[in-house]
């Protein structure tokens, strides 16, 4: 990240505000010693209504089953309070780690609290999670005595508040599948392995912190944007950023006004190399930052701020605090992933209409070549999010149309036009039998009839609607695969939302190559197996299977951290930021499936 670093005074404060509250805790006190407290705990996780009374509408019952596993583990033994009766000093990293919960973009607030400087003191707005630590433990730790029963509802509070934490940095905070049908990605699951680590987390005493870090995911896209997150949340802190006027003149290279200065300060908060900062000339050092924005970010990259309206200022002008919240739902996106991806995979971005290939076994200029454009779902004929994989490869393929598609698109031109067909190389088949279309009475035939009794097939060639390859993705049962395609044009504009739900590949034959290298496929064999242009003759159908399939990630990622460390910003254009914001808002969301 290219960010300037802070002391993240934040965690500072906290720590010392936590070394304060709880010095009186650890001091001698006299209390009584309840020697039994395994017992109660195992009655409690086995019997929860019966042994707590009053405590069976607290949320930690609903995660009764998470906590036999975790106990079971220790053989019931307390986790929080020692055989005293008493918190133990793991129970102030708990609070720590949970009042810190807003790294990972879980719910925070900012407050004011009192801090001593230069001698004397004064109040400073922080960031504090409350929705993990909140006013029940902090009452319980700060009690000089408390009852027998007391121990056990704070120990089992505070399990509860760790455990719904863990699941939310590990999988995520709700069912992904329950707002939005354009996700097909179930929640993952906490294993025996995963029971494992917890356990070992919560017994190595100053290490809780550390450990359940582990539990986020590790790819440096969740990094990049938790470091993000972090700073924007500073810069929030600091007094946020203005909103920068149309300039009302066109801002070109050579053009002094005062706007620039205000550009290049929100473009260097974005991470862009911008030169001198209070410049008001169009220079290189300005040009290059504003097209290098506009590349990222998918705009026209042309150099150029318009007089009246721009996209430039409409990204530049989104406030810090609709910024921060568009990083936390990202991050709660990218929980819904495997913590480790894999060494290889493909990781299509639905919202930035991007390819990119991941392999370790390769540099970075050979990653850099199998990074292209997309072509994705419009917004009425989403792309879904989901995990698949590629198992072959199809050269030369048939495109049988959906039946979505022939209904809306097909049966509508052939009702005009019958003869669309043969124009297109495209045969109406009933059954297995060619059906001559200018025989059909497509003007008083149905929709149901239509799709019940007969297909469109187009055949291979250059201008078939799947191009010359095709890349089936074999988990899914909605028919979305990737493919090259006929209007290989589109690649070139900035609104690439546009096919029926498929991912249409701008680079298909270099994957190929790519995904056939140890089948002795090269870009050169490729191209001597399918047409190069519409004069040619079809090639022959065939496919061709992988030695090792390749996992394929599906996203939908409205802002990501480039390569150099710049922040780019994409249309949320199929609306799901909207429902997860209001999901992540939504009370009832507290992450048990």
């Amino acid at each position: 990240m290219k960010f300037k670093e802070y002391i993240n005074f934040n965690e500072v404060l906290l720590i010392a505000i936590g070394i304060i509250l709880l010095f009186p805790l650890f001091s001698n006190a006299q209390v009584a010693t309840y020697p039994n407290y395994s017992a109660s705990i195992k009655s409690a996780v086995t019997d929860p209504a019966s042994q707590l009374g009053s405590m069976a509408n607290y949320q930690f019952f609903l995660h009764t089953d998470m906590m036999k596993k975790l106990y079971s583990l220790r053989g019931y033994e307390p986790i929080w309070i020692n055989f005293q009766g008493r918190p133990a000093p793991i129970a102030t990293e708990l609070r720590r780690m949970l009042l810190l919960a807003y790294r990972h973009g879980l719910p925070a607030t900012m407050e004011k609290v009192a801090v001593k400087e230069n001698g004397g003191t004064v109040e400073k707005w922080t960031y504090v999670s409350r929705g993990y630590w909140d006013n029940r433990l902090e009452d319980y730790l700060r009690t000089a005595t408390v009852s027998p029963k007391d121990v056990i509802w704070f120990e089992l509070l505070a399990t509860e508040a760790f455990l719904r934490y863990t699941q939310h940095i590990f999988v995520g905070r709700f069912d992904p599948r329950k707002i939005d049908d354009k996700i097909i990605l179930g929640p993952r699951t906490i294993n025996d392995k995963t029971y494992n680590a917890l356990n070992h987390a919560v017994s190595n005493e100053g290490r809780l912190q550390e450990l359940m870090d582990r539990f986020a995911p590790e790819s440096a896209n969740y990094k990049s944007l938790m470091t993000l997150l972090n700073y924007y949340r500073r810069v929030k802190l600091a007094g946020g950023w203005s909103e920068i006027a149309s300039p009302g003149v066109q801002i070109a290279p050579g053009v002094e006004h005062p706007i620039i200065p205000q550009v290049r300060s929100r473009l260097k908060l974005f991470g862009y190399e911008v030169g001198d900062v209070n410049s008001r000339v169009y220079d290189d050092s300005f040009g290059k930052a504003l097209r290098r924005f506009q590349q990222l970010s998918d705009l026209e990259n042309d150099g150029i701020i318009g007089a009246n309206v721009s996209k430039v200022l409409r990204y530049l002008n989104v406030s810090v605090e609709n910024r921060i919240e568009q990083l936390s739902v990202n991050m709660e996106r990218l929980r819904w992933l495997p913590r480790k991806m894999g060494d290889r995979y493909v990781f299509v971005n639905l919202a930035m209409t991007e390819f990119r290939l991941h392999d370790e076994r390769l540099s970075a200029a050979e990653l850099e070549k199998l990074q292209f454009k997309t072509i994705n779902g419009k917004d009425v004929r989403q792309t879904p999010l989901m995990i698949d994989e590629i198992r072959y490869v199809n050269f030369n393929p048939t495109w049988t149309v959906p039946s979505s598609i022939a209904v809306k698109d097909k049966l509508p031109t052939l009702r005009n036009d019958p003869g669309y067909l043969g124009k297109h190389n495209m045969k109406l088949l009933r059954g297995k039998t060619e059906v001559d279309p200018m025989t059909v009475d497509f003007k008083n035939m149905s929709d149901e009839s239509f799709v019940s009794t007969y297909l469109i097939v187009q055949m291979p060639d250059y201008n078939n609607a799947l191009g010359v390859v095709k890349f089936p993705l074999v988990k899914n049962n909605k028919a979305i695969f990737m493919h090259d395609t006929n209007e290989r044009n589109l690649f070139g504009t900035t609104n690439r939302h546009g096919s029926s739900g498929c991912i249409r590949l701008e680079k298909p034959k270099e994957f190929a190559e790519y995904l056939l290298a140890d089948k002795g496929y090269t870009l050169a064999k490729i191209n001597s197996l399918v047409p190069q242009n519409a004069q040619m003759p079809p090639g022959k159908t065939f496919s061709e299977t992988l030695k090792r399939p390749m996992t394929v990630y599906i996203q939908y990622l409205t802002t990501e951290v480039g390569p150099r460390g710049e922040v780019r910003f994409a249309d949320d254009v199929y609306g799901q930021d909207e429902k997860i914001k209001a999901a992540l808002l939504d009370p009832k969301n507290n992450g048990d499936f």
